[in-house]
């Protein structure tokens, strides 16, 4: 019989979509008997698998095709409903987290005992709770944002669904044991307004062997792969072309979430000769394929608290394929620009100041900066967390 901890896991996706619970699974598989309770499962082995439903479903105007009159008595009726958020906010907010999906999965998961529940986002604390409570055990946090203020710039976000993730933190982090966040700034915030602890684990990545790529003095290649989201403003990159000098051209690897969006991008794209668009690779390949680039390129806008203080995935993807990193003054990005010397900060988020300080550069800086992506690399590689995960997790419970 084994004596290593039961731990269970809780993700709203595919293991393989969720770079964070993969750094967990990979942190603890080895020393604990893992299960990821998930919505599909994916060929990544070593560890047990339950399919779960959603937590939360979404929420529809699933009346709005009916005919006039009905549409109108349906309307009504949700109008007085959702007058209990008001006057009885916990009836309210709780028979939306309860859902047929919540239940099954409750259901579901407490058929087992795990000495260790950790729980990814905010949608999937009720159940993790409850499920540590019948378990007696102890359950850690694994918060990718600072829920509270996610989309605290989207006026339809702030008055539908903040009162709702407000009232989740406020009633079930207190059952939490420790959060596992990415910055200072989120961990600093979930101490100051709901007194909880945090361990920083990064977006990090594996540590991947590659080397930098020679650099041209006459052909400078700058790279950008991301979400085409508007709040990530891709076009501030787009328009610091038309600043840059005859050396530097960008390419972009998008990926459209918004059709509107990113067929606004597509038609500024193709009006400049220094951009070229290319299909977006999986992430198995994304690493090698970014290695071939000089520059990996990031303007964050600090449009809300998250943005203000986000350590982004790609910051890590660019410095494990081994990229000089130029990056806009964002609080969180700077400190690890800074301490390993990999790169530029501009003075400010404007495209001309991205340009100014492109065109400053000599190919001598761009070489010495992608020689200490390697050092960086090693330091900031995911297998180096792995022990800060596992003493956290595993010596608190």
């Amino acid at each position: 019989m084994s004596n290593k901890k039961k731990v269970l896991l809780i993700i709203d996706n595919k293991l393989s979509l969720a770079p964070r619970a993969q750094t967990m699974v990979r942190a603890l598989k080895d020393f604990c008997d893992i299960t990821v309770a998930a919505t599909d499962k994916d060929d990544e082995g070593g560890y047990g698998y339950i399919k779960i439903e959603p937590s939360i479903a979404k929420r529809q105007n699933f009346h709005f095709n009916y005919p006039t009159l009905l549409r109108k008595l349906v309307s009504l009726y949700l109008q007085t409903y959702n007058r209990l958020k008001i006057i009885w906010p916990s009836y309210y907010y709780e028979k939306i987290i309860q859902t047929q999906g919540y239940k099954h999965n409750y259901q579901l998961l407490s058929k087992e005992k795990y000495d260790v529940v950790i729980c990814h986002h905010a949608t999937n604390l009720p159940l993790a709770a409850k499920l540590a409570n019948a378990y007696q055990a102890t359950l850690f946090f694994n918060a990718h944002e600072y829920y509270p203020k996610e989309f605290e710039n989207d006026i339809h976000w702030v008055r539908g669904t903040q009162p709702m993730v407000k009232y989740i933190c406020e009633k079930y982090l207190p059952a939490v044991k420790k959060i596992i966040t990415v910055s200072d700034g989120l961990a600093d915030a979930y101490k100051e307004d709901y007194k909880k602890d945090s361990i920083i684990v990064p977006c990090v990545k594996p540590y991947a062997e590659l080397e930098p790529s020679v650099v041209s003095n006459n052909k400078i290649r700058i790279v950008h792969q991301g979400y085409a989201n508007e709040d990530r403003k891709i076009e501030t990159m787009i328009n610091a072309c038309d600043y840059l000098d005859d050396r530097f051209e960008l390419h972009l690897y998008l990926m459209p979430t918004n059709p509107d969006y990113y067929n606004k991008l597509i038609e500024s794209i193709y009006q400049r000769k220094n951009i070229i668009l290319h299909d977006s690779v999986s992430y198995d390949k994304l690493l090698p394929e970014l290695n071939q680039y000089d520059i990996g390129m990031y303007i964050l806008e600090p449009t809300n608290f998250n943005t203000r203080h986000m350590l982004p995935n790609k910051l890590y993807e660019f410095i494990q394929a081994r990229l000089m990193v130029a990056i806009s003054p964002s609080v969180e990005m700077m400190k690890v620009v800074e301490q390993y010397g990999i790169g530029i900060v501009t003075e400010d988020h404007t495209a001309k100041s991205m340009a100014n300080a492109l065109n400053a550069l000599t190919a001598h800086d761009i070489v010495r900066y992608k020689k200490n992506t390697g050092y960086a690399a090693e330091k900031e590689a995911a297998e180096a967390y792995y022990p800060i995960i596992r003493n956290a997790i595993l010596a608190d419970c």
